[in-house]
């Protein structure tokens, strides 16, 4: 073996070496990279679990809200009643 076949040899060792190392920093920057989005699945998930919630307190206060709202339609239609009661009750009194 010549020692341009011996560089030769050793060119392409280093070579693949250098491939084998590019190789593996690719296979870490994809695991890097699922990681990442398995993370950022649970952060969607969490997100979706919270505005599902969010929604279903902001259903039950604006169904509470309505609810208070007829409350005080009936409590105002009393009160004009009984405001005329009182007006009627009063004309009477004095006549």
């Amino acid at each position: 073996m010549t020692l341009i076949e011996i560089g030769g040899l050793a060119s392409a060792l280093l070579a693949i070496i250098t491939l084998i190392s590019k190789l593996y920093q690719l296979i870490a920057a994809v695991h890097k990279l699922i990681a990442r989005l398995d993370h950022m699945q649970t952060d969607i998930e969490r997100t979706i679990e919270r505005e599902t919630a969010n929604t279903q307190a902001l259903q039950t206060q604006a169904d509470r809200l309505s609810a208070t709202e007829h409350q005080l339609q009936t409590v105002s239609t009393n009160l004009t009643d009984l405001t005329a009661q009182i007006k009627n009750l009063a004309q009477m009194a004095y006549y």
